[in-house]
Parts: structure tokens; C-alpha cells; sequence
């Protein structure tokens, strides 16, 4: 068989999976299996149902390259709130789109979405998702007539206020326009 699932199996079989991949002994293999079903190497350990800490210690043992760890960590800190997507608060969507930094780079928050979600509606939700993040991504602070520019610390929180309020707004825009 050309199925991966196949050589976990067989290690199982033979007690060698608690010698290779101790990390993975708790899973039944069916869950396994389901990671492993499609998608590329790379999809598919972020897909394991691991902890961080989990994920970090298998990542390190086999000397992964550092974009694979970085996939199944944020599918760790993130599944909850991108699982339920449209469904989530403006506040815990700047939350993850912050720490993916998506205003600079959203490779993490399309692999993220590939980790997560069924082909087809990864590619929809990253779609979606890209006006979001630039909408958000030209936001600036509340300045007007006899305002100050708030610089430093200032600066940065009422950029992520600002940020805040333009997700809602969008979310908002979205759900009354039946766009989810």
C-alpha cells in the first residue's frame, strides 16, 4: 500500500512506535491516518493532533526544517478560533492575524487554513480572508484637526484599536452580505 498510515501501522505492530514516534502512541490510528490522508509532507505534520510541546520534540528529534514546526505550532495556538471561522470576535482575529503577522507575509495564514480546513474551502477562506487583511493593513490611528500622531507604545496600541474596530466593520459587512 502507498498509504502512510501503512508504516505506522506496521511499527505499531511490531512495538516499534514507541521507540520512533513516542509522540504518536496515544493517537488511535484512525485519527492518524486522517492527518496523513492528503496534502503535502508538510500539511500533514501540521495536521498530527499534537501539543506544542509535542510538536516541538518530534520536530527536533527528526530535524525537521523549521517551517514545518512553525506549521503544526500555529495550527496548535490557532485551531479553535480559525476552526470556527466566520464565526470568530474581530479581537481574537487580529489576535491570530498579529502573531501569523499577516500584514508583512500570509504564508502562515494560508498554511494555517491548509492545515485546518477541506481543499476548496482553504483556498475560499484564505481568499475571503486576504480582503481582511487588507483592509486592516491600511488602517492608521484616529488623527484629525488638533490631534496628536501617537507615537511609541501609543502608536502601536491605537493601531491595533483601529485594526479592531476595521475587522468588525468587515465582519459585520460580510455576514450582512451572506458572503461567508
Amino acid at each position: 500500500s502507498d498509504s502512510p498510515i501503512r508504516f505506522f501501522e506496521i511499527l505499531e505492530a511490531c512495538q516499534g512506535l514507541q521507540d520512533w514516534f513516542p509522540e504518536l502512541m496515544a493517537l488511535p490510528m484512525e485519527r492518524l491516518g486522517q492527518a496523513l490522508l492528503q496534502g503535502s509532507p508538510q500539511r500533514r505534520f501540521a495536521r498530527l493532533p499534537l501539543t506544542e510541546a509535542e510538536v516541538d520534540g518530534l520536530a527536533e528529534r527528526l530535524r525537521l526544517p523549521q517551517h514545518y514546526r512553525q506549521g503544526a505550532v500555529d495550527r496548535c495556538r490557532h485551531e479553535a478560533a480559525m476552526s470556527a471561522w466566520p464565526n470568530v470576535s474581530a479581537g481574537h482575529l487580529y489576535e491570530v492575524f498579529a502573531e501569523l503577522r499577516v500584514w508583512h507575509k500570509s504564508d502562515r495564514l494560508v498554511a494555517l487554513l491548509g492545515a485546518l480546513l477541506p481543499e476548496g474551502v482553504a483556498e475560499e477562506a484564505a481568499r475571503v480572508l486576504a480582503e481582511g487583511i487588507k483592509r486592516t493593513k491600511a488602517v492608521q490611528p484616529a488623527s484629525g484637526p488638533g490631534m496628536s500622531v501617537p507615537t511609541g507604545k501609543a502608536y502601536g496600541e491605537a493601531l491595533k484599536a483601529a485594526r479592531i474596530s476595521e475587522l468588525g466593520a468587515w465582519l459585520n459587512q460580510l455576514e450582512d452580505t451572506d458572503r461567508l
